[in-house]
């Protein structure tokens, strides 16, 4: 209990007395500017000011200088405040028009001139100049013009949110909702124009005298007149890399893996008949993958994870600690963080700290084990909510009510899933090893088998197919100086010792039910009945390097640009081409009016497009660009944002 009360003060203060605040100020300063995102970005006519809002408020108008042959921003020459601002525009004479919740302002060098509030339930959703008053398009379909000092004036309505708006020519308006645009005139719809190119997302004026654009949801922009007579259209596409990752399977057989396409990650579907992609689930830059029950564990971008489902849903996702440990870091590759069964908590190891962690999806730490003597070995699911962790020799069971210490030194382990138990190998007292298997509650059940002394410390590779009737290491043999595989069939009660036909320098998949192993073998993939000793195919594809059996038992080999399925006798089922560079339609999220030979600016999350009035698009790096005049763009990236050359 606290020994005396506290009492604090929420003290509310302006724009002005946040920006006061400096770097190293004394801990009395009791308030922090939030984080805030760009709303948009306007040039003034004659292009010497960009002004820059906020979704806190703020509003800033900035001089465009010059600075060594590079354009930059100078310091703010006015700001002005509007709490609950959605959207603003500039109009004629540097008049600023903010949208709020319940009104609408205009600002002149940041100082109020003028205000009308809104309707109860009216939401603006979109906002454009048109000389020296504010066009305004609203949720219901409705549009309407604003001259600051007077009232809103109606001017149409159309069905659906308003998405877009333009002045086109004297009292002639474009307007758009999802599903079509239309050119308003004397306050009647003269024409409209349904979109046959997905729904519209973003609408601007056009260089000529009526034109209007609109770009949609398929990556389509579309030019029309003021007549409503569509007079051109361009498909915007756009090339990126992929990757397909590795390959997994789930506790319902599905084959599993993350594919980043572009910058973005997918939840793959592996099927004879194709690909399934869901997602996307995030932006990254690189990624790692291990197996769950019933999806994939994703590391992104080094120190991020995420819990993901078939559908891609993430079900969790943390931060990971420094020094986490992953597969891609390690010789030979052993380790990525993994999930209990029932998707609970995570298990995580930590190389710097000699330690290893389960936690809740939340981040908490329910149990913790660390050793100072030993490195950090592995870690796998034990039963539905418990993992077994081990450090080279000393082992645990972790679960929701912590650390438990078990009676066994650890070497390696391999899970079984049938019974949610594992495959051990433990050093004895006298330095002999044992191969044991545990149960769900890491209980000792049975002896598989026994290695000699001088051998165990170099034994390696152990796997239990997902039914747990096959067994299987590579056992380190001292008198040869070399791995030798066995395998283990479970007969009841007892385990029978069964010729490993794979050499110790393969990596043979095992099917589900333990009756197929497939690896590769020179130039070709061999597929084997582990139960009859019978090679059952040889399969000629050299230069396929991954392999794994499905839950139907079926054999999918991936090469460097396919996947080859193979029924369980190895014979082929069908080919699936693996995505390379692909070509993919972005959709259109802001159309600026440009000027001069370019007519308008595309953007794209996947970047942005300048159009002329004839030949293809001209790919820009400015994928964030927000405001754009003839010669001059400003993207929203650096503080408060960057303005550069537009060719």
């Amino acid at each position: 209990m606290p020994k005396a009360s506290v009492t604090f003060t929420l003290a509310v203060r302006d724009a002005a007395w946040l920006k006061g605040i400096k770097k190293g100020d004394s801990t009395d300063t009791a308030a922090y500017a939030a984080p805030a995102r760009r709303l948009g970005a306007a040039f003034t006519a004659d292009g010497a000011r960009v002004v820059v809002g906020w979704d806190s408020g703020a509003v800033e108008a900035h001089e465009v200088t010059q600075k060594r042959g590079r354009t930059a921003l100078g310091k703010p020459v006015w700001a002005a405040q509007h709490l609950g601002l959605l959207s603003f525009t500039l109009l004629a004479e540097d008049v600023l028009v903010t949208a709020g919740r319940t009104e609408l302002r205009a600002h002149r060098d940041g100082e109020p001139v003028g205000e009308v509030s809104l309707e109860t339930d009216a939401r603006v959703t979109a906002l454009a100049a048109d000389g020296t008053r504010a066009l305004i398009g609203f949720a219901d379909g409705s549009v309407a013009a604003w001259q600051p000092g007077g009232a809103l004036v109606r001017l149409g309505g159309l069905d659906g949110p308003i998405v877009g708006l333009a002045a086109i020519a004297r009292d002639t308006v474009a307007a758009a909702t999802a599903g079509a645009a239309a050119v308003l005139r004397g306050g009647v719809i003269a024409r409209t124009l349904p979109s046959t190119d997905g729904p519209i997302t973003a609408l601007a004026r056009g260089t000529s005298a009526g034109a209007f654009v609109w770009g949609t949801a398929a990556g389509a922009v579309v030019w029309a007149d003021a007549s409503g007579e569509v007079t051109r259209k361009q498909q915007l596409q756009v090339q990126q890399d992929s990757h397909l990752g590795l390959l997994h399977r789930d506790g319902r057989g599905n084959l599993l893996s993350l594919a980043r396409r572009g910058k973005q990650l997918f939840v793959t579907t592996l099927e004879p008949t194709g690909l399934r992609f869901a997602g996307p689930a995030a932006e990254v830059d690189d990624f790692s993958s291990a197996p769950a029950t019933d999806g994939l564990v994703a590391r992104v971008n080094d120190n991020q994870l995420m819990y993901l489902g078939q559908d891609a849903a993430v079900r969790f996702t943390q931060e990971l600690p420094k020094g986490a440990v992953r597969a891609a870091h390690m010789s030979p590759p052993s380790y990525e963080p993994r999930v209990t069964r029932d998707g609970s908590a995570l298990i995580l190891g930590l190389s710097d700290q000699r330690a290893a962690e389960l936690r809740s999806t939340t981040g908490a730490v329910l149990a913790r084990a660390d050793n100072f003597s030993g490195y950090f070995a592995g870690a796998l699911a034990l039963g539905q909510d418990a993992a077994l962790v081990w450090f080279r020799g000393d082992a645990f069971r972790f679960t929701a009510a912590g650390s438990e210490p078990l009676p066994l030194k650890v070497l390696d382990a391999a899970p079984i899933e049938r019974t949610g138990g594992a495959f051990v190998l433990v050093r004895t007292e006298d330095d002999t090893g044992r191969l044991i298997e545990l149960d769900a509650a890491g209980r000792e059940v049975a002896e598989i088998a026994t290695i000699a002394a001088d051998d165990v410390g170099s034994t390696s590779g152990l796997f239990v197919s997902e039914d747990g009737s096959l067994f299987k290491a590579s056992v380190y043999d001292s008198t040869r100086g070399e791995h030798v595989p066995r395998c283990w069939l479970r007969e009841g009660a007892t385990f029978r010792a069964s010729p490993a036909p794979w050499t110790g320098h393969d990596w043979p998949c095992i099917s589900p039910d333990g009756r197929r192993a497939a690896w590769q073998s020179g130039d070709a993939w061999l597929v084997h009945d582990t139960h009859d000793g019978r090679e059952l195919a040889r399969i000629p594809l050299k230069d396929a390097w991954l392999g794994e059996f499905d839950g139907a038992g079926r054999l999918v080999l991936k090469s460097q640009g396919r996947l080859h399925w193979f029924d369980a006798d190895g014979q082929p089922l069908a080919e699936v081409a693996l995505p390379g560079k692909e070509r993919v339609t972005p959709p259109v999220t802001r159309l600026l009016a440009l000027g001069g030979k370019l007519v308008v600016l595309a953007v794209t999350p996947l970047g942005a497009f300048a159009l002329g009035a004839k030949g293809d698009p001209a790919p820009l790096a400015h994928p964030a660009a927000l405001a754009a005049t003839h010669s001059l763009v400003a993207v929203g990236r650096g503080w408060p944002l960057e303005v550069a050359d537009l060719h």
